[in-house]
């Protein structure tokens, strides 16, 4: 998605939420709720990369649940690179630093 169909999206969501009927404990959040959401709502729009750290294979993949929001890459190994072993994927943001994880999984369960 280019940047400006992001802006676009952006705008028609922050409209959508600032005139939607439902309300957390019947009151208005906060702009602070309304940005959390709406990064939360972009995030599971955008593909993330899987990046292969044995081969450097990348590929772009729709981002699954438990993906954190902000995780823009995440390293694991590749179909191809693979040796049966269990392997948890690491993830990282846009400017390259490691994303937590656990932090987001605590966040969302809470």
């Amino acid at each position: 998605m280019g940047e400006g169909g992001r802006g676009a999206l952006v705008a028609r969501l922050s409209d959508f939420l600032e005139s939607s009927p439902y309300r957390f404990e019947s009151e208005k959040p906060g702009p602070m709720h309304w940005h959390t959401l709406l990064t939360d709502c972009l995030a599971a729009l955008t593909p993330i990369m899987l990046h292969c750290p044995d081969c450097d294979r990348e590929m772009m993949a729709q981002r699954a649940d438990t993906d954190p929001p902000t995780a823009a890459v995440a390293r694991i190994q590749c179909d191809r690179c693979d040796d049966g072993d269990t392997h948890s994927p690491e993830f990282y943001d846009v400017a390259g630093s490691w994303v937590d994880p656990v932090a987001h999984l605590q966040e969302t369960c809470a």
